[in-house]
């Protein structure tokens, strides 16, 4: 299995000025976003902003993901649009040129401070690639259908839209319910 290339974006210059804002658009290719399967390109923008103490990303992308479907398991594409809100200290960057100052909290704060977050970053880069894996996953809904009124797995449908016998019964037990009281 081939390693899939990642979008790197340098954060180095934002990291160095606060209250500096960075804006890039970015194309990713349906290859370069791991665990996910893409109809085509994810193409979108992004904001960053330096905001003293974080490093605070947002923006939105159109994504679409080819998903199974949860009644037939048929895969089918499902157009996103993708919204991005990510916050990150500061303090997790060593920024070039400024001493790195031993921090007796950063211990703690880097064992509370969210994986998915400490993923999106490859030293003083964010990782495109990941964050917009991440987004699809989030934002996808749990029981994706690829119809609302998707009949389900074609093995069980029944073209004539007859019941099963077994189930016939069924049928009367309101009435027969109602009856006995």
């Amino acid at each position: 299995m081939g390693h899939t290339k990642i979008m790197l974006l340098d954060l180095t210059d934002i990291l160095h000025e606060s209250g500096q804002v960075m804006t890039r658009e970015f194309c990713l290719e349906p290859d370069e976003v791991e665990e996910v399967e893409l109809a085509e390109k994810v193409c979108g923008e992004l904001h960053i902003q330096n905001a003293r103490q974080n490093l605070v990303i947002t923006g939105q992308a159109h994504a679409v993901p080819r998903l199974p479907c949860a009644r037939c398991l048929e895969k089918f594409e499902y157009p996103l649009e993708l919204t991005f809100e990510a916050a990150a200290p500061v303090a997790l960057f060593h920024i070039p040129g400024q001493p790195n100052i031993p921090d007796e909290d950063a211990d703690e704060e880097d064992d509370l401070l969210d994986d998915e977050i400490q993923t999106l970053f490859v030293e003083n880069s964010l990782d495109v690639s990941e964050l917009v894996r991440q987004a699809i996953l989030l934002q996808t809904p749990i029981n994706p259908l690829c119809a609302e009124n998707c009949a389900g797995l074609a093995q069980f449908a029944d073209p004539g839209g007859n019941t099963d016998p077994r189930l016939e019964q069924l049928k009367n037990w309101p009435r027969r319910h109602e009856n006995s009281s």
